[in-house]
């Protein structure tokens, strides 16, 4: 998501139904040891001491493109400190899967 001024927020969006045409989910993952320095001592470290990889989603969660049912209540998962926006994954999908549209953003102290 884009705010205005410019500034960016990652965010993971699950939604309820989808037609299951969608290729298998899957989360891409980050995290950054100078991120973490960083945002607990205040030391610049490059970011380069980080670590990439695809977390697996849910058996039958899918890839899909499209606007959520309307009327589907909303809800906001919000990590906890250092966390990331794909911690609470399997809440996510479960949430959606009951019929909420959940959103789940990475906030500043997000690895």
């Amino acid at each position: 998501v884009t705010l205005s001024g410019g500034a960016r927020v990652p965010v993971a969006v699950w939604t309820p139904g989808g037609d299951g045409d969608g290729s298998p989910a899957t989360y891409g993952y980050r995290i950054s040891a100078g991120r973490l320095v960083k945002t607990m001592l205040g030391l610049p470290l490059p970011d380069g001491l980080a670590k990439s990889w695809d977390l697996p989603a849910a058996a039958g969660v899918v890839d899909a493109k499209g606007a959520a049912p309307a009327g589907a209540p909303a809800v906001l998962l919000a990590h906890g400190f250092l966390g990331s926006r794909f911690d609470l994954a399997p809440f996510g999908e479960a949430l959606a899967a009951a019929g909420a549209v959940v959103v789940s953003p990475d906030f500043n102290e997000a690895l």
